[in-house]
């Protein structure tokens, strides 16, 4: 077997060519990982999507996208925690 031999997260994580397809792969992590860190939300939310640190949630039961709208910090501290870095800065929360 080859030494030269590299697994691809090797590649991506040291290739400053492929920053764009590293931020690609984390932001597709974060929505991800998101019912895995908040499995009780599954069937309550619609959709989640991350981008420019910003978690965009849809939510159609208004009084549960206000709750979660009050636990924001709560949601974005457990979501840092899991990944142990400041991923997400902020949530965007829409009924659609």
């Amino acid at each position: 077997m080859n030494s030269d031999f590299k697994s691809l997260e090797e590649v991506v994580n040291s290739s400053p060519e492929l920053v764009h397809i590293k931020k690609l792969i984390e932001e597709h992590n974060v929505e991800k990982d998101f019912f895995q860190i908040f499995p009780e939300l599954k069937p309550l939310i619609k959709s989640v999507k991350f981008s420019k640190n910003t978690l965009k949630m849809s939510v159609e039961i208004p009084s549960l996208r206000n709750e979660l709208k009050f636990r924001e910090s709560e949601i974005i501290e457990k979501i840092n925690n899991f990944y142990k870095s400041q991923k997400v800065k902020r949530i965007q929360f829409s009924n659609k």
